[in-house]
């Protein structure tokens, strides 16, 4: 299976029961981060090129939406790299970051970090 199968077969999952699975699951870690008074960023990560040809932008903006709520419930904060157009070399395979790409989102939260 080729890098463009894999993309459409991640994106052709059940979409809705994942959705909704995925939603409790960040509303609970809400829920134990609050209890432990602990202050939570979520950080949307950069996407390569091959990647961002094939995602759904519905399925991002479903994501930020849910992001504000949560935002506005349980007073998180989150960083939305996604749109940070990253070089290939940045990447392991088609989504995900390597050493190099992990270090420049560690200092792109760092330096949001400082600003907070």
């Amino acid at each position: 299976m080729d890098e463009t199968d894999q993309i459409r077969k991640q994106f052709e999952k059940p979409y809705d029961k994942t959705l909704e699975e995925n939603k409790q699951i960040l509303q609970q870690y809400c829920d134990f981060i609050n209890q432990k008074k602990l202050k939570l960023l979520f950080v949307v990560l950069p996407h390569s090129d091959f990647y961002r040809k094939y995602w759904k932008e519905d399925y991002y903006l479903e994501l930020m939406d849910y992001l504000v709520l949560l935002k506005a419930e349980y007073q998180i904060e989150y960083l939305d790299l996604s749109h940070v157009k990253l070089p290939d070399h940045y990447f392991r395979d088609n989504s995900h970051l390597n050493r190099i790409g992990a270090i420049y989102v560690s200092e792109e939260i760092n330096k949001w970090l400082e600003k907070s």
